[in-house]
């Protein structure tokens, strides 16, 4: 059984089926990737590494999730952009997760 690799396309994919967006225009296809290049990025700000071949579909998710959110904001003009919890959660629990395979490859034992 082969893993799955979450290309940009399938995440996209994933995007649109959250956002109910089923067939957008080459433009919004366009802003979507632009989403997704946007939450990888603001991700690896809050100093969570996703690796270049994702291969963990909870990392699919959190990208997923990110860029619907920012969507989201963008359409909200501001009312409520705050981030929500479930998107905190998953990026504190990524973070956690980050540094435990951190503290375990530094350990002698």
């Amino acid at each position: 059984m082969s893993e799955t690799v979450w290309t940009d396309e399938l995440l996209i994919g994933m995007l649109k089926e959250d956002l109910g967006r089923r067939n957008p225009s080459a433009e919004t296809l366009s802003y979507f990737q632009v989403l997704i290049d946007t939450a990888k990025a603001e991700i690896s700000r809050e100093r969570v590494e996703i690796p270049e071949k994702i291969t963990d579909p909870t990392d699919a998710i959190l990208i997923v999730t990110y860029a619907s959110w920012l969507y989201r904001k963008r359409a909200s003009a501001g009312d409520d952009s705050q981030m929500p919890r479930s998107l905190r959660y998953l990026l504190n629990n990524r973070a956690f997760s980050n540094q435990e395979v951190t503290t375990d490859a530094g350990t002698d034992g």
